[in-house]
């Protein structure tokens, strides 16, 4: 637009429309490719770190090699022609007795640079809203009572082939150290068979064997019954322990199932106690019926300790050193329950954090847009805002004046991305049996918010304009 009238004089002088087009690309260009090479180095340098938060291996080789810079280039040639394009024709075809007259160049129409600033918001606004629920969705995670106790608990394996001959010895040494509170054992995670019930096979039901301490150390507790006794022969028997699903789902909810006879494959077994259902495996599931059977000292591999509180990094030490003691040819490979029970959730905790810092770049874009469109129109409402000055506008009104159509912009983006948003919300709480609601006053703070940014982007414009002497902008007149 400031350059209207080299371009009116530059055609009356015999610039061809086509000169003035190749012109205008070029620049784009040139302006393309000082943002290219730096762009290079700063993916470079950022690389290892947008692979810790991907959760993928990507080699800084690869992003140098000849086909990658190769692709690299090619791309920014045709961000340059796209960016442009619209300039370069518009500049090129009008008329320079228009320009020369002091006429805009693109005239009173805005519905193309309104509809990119609307589009980029629309994104941003939904990626917000994302992030929004994502964000809330985890905390509720956290928060939500699992029914077990998981600070100051770690777990880790003894070697299959050896469970038998050290898993005794090795807990009670264990329990002898200074910083643990407490030791168990139980078999592999989430393991899976049929049951015969009453003549009938049922579905897959997980089951476990556990020793006498592990319920009491995640501190899972009976709806009623007792624990499981190494003092009580039957126990190791044909004795077993279920959860409140088991007893709703596979035995319909019965009144009193303590002692009840379950066949259970070839053996007869008698329930002596229900657990209260708990959470050890994701929201991503309904908690399932579940059997406890108590160990005979054969499978329970799988140790639990509970520190004493406060004291988790010295007792692993111990342990580590003990460990060394029983299985001197492997490596001790501990984590903790609050780590076990995260890593459900990897691949929703990898896109939260994705969507986080693409919601973030998408407003800041989205921002650097509406600043250049607000500084466009500015530029072309200088007289206008002159005038009003003269006649006595004061800075607030006029900056108000010139910041409200672009909040409209904004809001209406927002009530293009608010569906959007909810229906991508819905879709991936679906993922979860455990879930929040989608709770309106979530999307009235984020249009709220996103409000608030566009206001801050164009009001500092806004102002710039007001506060200008109107005597420049007149004085042409």
């Amino acid at each position: 637009m400031q350059r209207s009238k080299e371009i009116g004089i530059r055609k009356t002088s015999g610039g061809t429309k086509s000169q003035l087009f190749f012109q205008f690309i070029t620049e784009s260009g040139v302006k393309t490719a000082v943002a290219s090479l730096p762009a290079i180095f700063v993916a470079y340098a950022l690389l290892p770190e947008f692979s810790k938060l991907t959760g993928k291996y990507l080699d800084t080789n690869v992003l140098l090699s000849p086909v990658s810079i190769s692709i690299y280039f090619l791309l920014a040639g045709l961000i340059a022609l796209c960016a442009g394009s619209y300039p370069a024709l518009v500049m090129s075809g009008f008329r320079p007795i228009e320009s020369l007259k002091g006429k805009s160049i693109f005239g009173s129409k805005q519905y193309l640079r309104q509809s990119l600033v609307v589009m980029q918001f629309v994104i941003a606004g939904i990626l917000l809203i994302g992030t929004a629920f994502v964000t809330l969705q985890f905390r509720y995670i956290d928060e939500k009572p699992l029914g077990y106790e998981t600070s100051d608990r770690y777990r880790f394996w003894l070697p299959w082939e050896e469970i038998s001959k050290l898993a005794a010895p090795f807990k009670t040494e264990l329990r002898q150290l200074q910083n643990v509170q407490s030791v168990s054992a139980k078999s592999g995670d989430f393991n899976k068979t049929k049951f015969r019930i009453d003549g009938e096979e049922t579905d897959w039901i997980y089951y476990e064997h556990i020793d006498d301490q592990h319920l009491q150390l995640l501190d899972i507790l009976l709806k009623e019954g007792r624990y499981f006794s190494y003092d009580y022969a039957l126990d190791t028997v044909s004795n077993i322990i279920v959860n409140e699903s088991f007893v709703q789902k596979i035995l319909k909810g019965i009144k009193d199932p303590l002692h009840h006879p379950l066949k259970l494959r070839d053996e007869v077994n008698h329930i002596i106690g229900v657990v209260k259902d708990y959470h050890y495996g994701s929201f991503k599931e309904k908690i399932e019926p579940m059997v406890f059977f108590l160990d005979k000292g054969t499978q329970a591999g799988m140790i639990h300790i509970q520190f004493k509180e406060g004291r988790s990094q010295e007792g692993l030490k111990a342990v580590s050193t003990l460990y060394k003691k029983y299985v001197p040819f492997l490596p001790l490979e501990y984590e903790s329950i609050d780590d076990f029970r995260m890593d459900h959730y990897s691949e929703e905790l990898t896109e939260k954090n994705i969507i986080t810092y693409t919601a973030l770049l998408a407003m800041l874009i989205a921002c650097l847009g509406l600043f250049g469109l607000a500084t466009f129109m500015t530029e072309q409402r200088s007289k206008e805002i002159g005038i009003r000055k003269v006649l006595g506008a004061d800075v607030a009104k006029i900056a108000i004046l010139l910041s409200q159509d672009f909040v409209r912009l904004v809001i209406i983006s927002l009530i293009l991305a608010i569906p959007i948003g909810y229906y991508f919300v819905r879709q991936w709480l679906e993922n979860f049996s455990y879930r929040i609601d989608v709770h309106w006053w979530v999307f009235a703070i984020v249009a709220l918010v996103a409000l608030i940014i566009a206001f801050c982007t164009v009001f500092f414009q806004s102002i710039r304009a007001a506060l200008a002497d109107p005597v420049k902008s007149l004085r042409s007149e």
